[in-house]
């Protein structure tokens, strides 16, 4: 008895601890930059992210990778300090310089200690405003990378992701591989990369994401002082682009040879208008999460549980400011690649007409709630979380609202999203394959119309 009284107070404990609070944060202005900071008094840390309202759009297709190179090798030198200084400096410091560029932004995330914070700031807006990408530094990163794509066939998975971006977007500026192709990548000197970050200091619209002690908003001027570049620029990369630019060819079964495959990716993907998603993107992402996302998921019982195909499966659909796009993926045995392929696909299709499983929704809500709010221990996903909703114009307190607001879709809602964010009809989806090309038989087999046969060397 006493067991189960203990077993009694722990689950109460444990239901006292995942009581979630919203954590504090605040707008404020410097200049005409917003800024916005999310208390974490955890630790004596701080994090400064810089958003630009650019990335990877605005690179010259002819120098695809122009952009995640510059902000890659931001700290490869500047005019008073080399790279090998500047990586010694930031290790005194524990500092860390890190950036991401996308192709609708891109942010540089700065991470020190709190009793650092003026020579962190110091140090990192040096590095910052006074870039100046070494001729040798650049040289050595271009045949890294190059060296990378040339051996991307080691990553069948590697493979299918810029297979997809390449093909769901064909003929529009999200053809191009952020990180470029070996083509682009030749043409690519340092002058390009200190153009570009020239571009992006005095032109691009900023936001600044504080996270860390309150203390960091009375730091405007110390900051503002040292990076002035934060206050400058007003251009926005998408409302520059046509929306005649983005319309997407669907409807093609791609394959892409590798050697020696001994497994198949597999990969659905379906370009997807950003009307899609207006007022229902926790609606996508409760249809995602029924689909293909965790154990009880309708593709994982499917592939895993009764067919045994696969050992994992995943959906996403993905909202961008200008379009979004969703992916199924998948592997398999070179001998159960039709197979699979049909599963999925009927799954699909399946679940477009007649799901009608409310215990599996409302599992799947729970689900999705706790997920939510346990990745909201860790503060720096909740800056992320902040940025992202940003950049597609959502309001903040929609993260709050999340559980209620997923708590609300029926039965009849989910159905119909599986349909608007994973559509089966006709010039709607692609199918990109990669694998060996003894597969190409089958694949032509299945696919009679509307096919491509490349090899991984033609998206390099």
């Amino acid at each position: 008895m006493n067991y189960v009284v203990k077993i009694c107070w722990i689950i109460m404990a444990c239901s006292v601890s995942l009581v979630w609070s919203q954590p504090e944060y605040k707008t404020t202005s410097w200049g005409a930059t917003d800024v916005i900071w999310v208390q974490d008094d955890v630790f004596p840390r701080f994090n400064m992210t810089i958003y630009f309202a650019d990335g990877g759009l605005g690179d010259d297709a002819a120098k695809s990778g122009t952009t995640d190179m510059t902000l890659d090798l931001l700290s490869s030198g500047t005019s008073k300090k080399s790279q090998s200084v500047i990586a010694e400096e930031l290790d005194q410091l524990a500092l860390t310089l890190s950036s991401q560029s996308g192709y609708e932004s891109s942010v540089i995330s700065i991470s020190g200690l709190m009793r650092e914070f003026n020579k962190s700031i110091d140090l990192v807006c040096h590095i910052l405003s006074d870039a100046s990408f070494p001729t040798q530094e650049v040289q050595n990163a271009l045949t890294r990378e190059k060296s990378q794509l040339m051996n991307l066939s080691s990553s069948p998975e590697a493979v299918a992701q810029r297979a997809v971006g390449s093909y769901t977007y064909a003929g529009t500026p999200y053809e191009n591989p952020l990180n470029g192709r070996l083509v682009s990548l030749s043409s690519i000197k340092p002058e390009d990369l200190q153009q570009r970050w020239n571009y992006f200091k005095s032109q691009v619209k900023k936001r600044v994401y504080l996270l860390g002690p309150k203390s960091l908003l009375d730091q405007e001027k110390y900051i503002s002082q040292r990076c002035g570049f934060i206050t400058n620029g007003v251009v926005n990369r998408v409302s520059k682009v046509p929306e005649t630019a983005l319309k997407p060819s669907a409807g093609k079964a791609i394959f892409v040879k590798i050697p020696n495959a001994n497994q198949v990716q597999i990969r659905y993907s379906s370009p997807l208008s950003s009307s899609n998603f207006k007022n229902r993107f926790d609606l996508a992402t409760l249809t995602s999460g029924i689909l293909g996302s965790g154990f009880t998921s309708l593709l994982m019982q499917e592939v895993r549980v009764k067919k045994g195909y696969s050992y994992g499966v995943s959906s996403n659909a993905t909202p961008r400011l200008l379009n979004g796009i969703s992916v199924i993926g998948t592997f398999t045995k070179n001998q159960t690649f039709i197979e699979t392929v049909k599963v999925v696909e009927n799954t699909l299709r399946s679940a477009q007409e007649s799901f009608a499983d409310q215990d599996h929704l409302e599992s799947a809500k729970k689900f999705l709630t706790g997920k939510q709010l346990f990745q909201f221990d860790d503060s720096q996903k909740l800056l992320q979380t902040f940025i992202n909703y940003d950049h597609l114009g959502r309001k903040y307190n929609d993260i709050f609202k999340f559980p209620q607001s997923i708590k609300n879709y029926r039965i009849e809602d989910v159905k119909q999203a599986f349909s608007t964010f994973y559509p089966l009809g006709k010039n709607q989806y692609n199918w990109v394959f990669v694998g060996d090309e003894s597969l190409i038989p089958k694949f032509k087999a299945e696919w009679k119309e509307n096919i491509l046969i490349v090899d991984y060397k033609d998206i390099l």
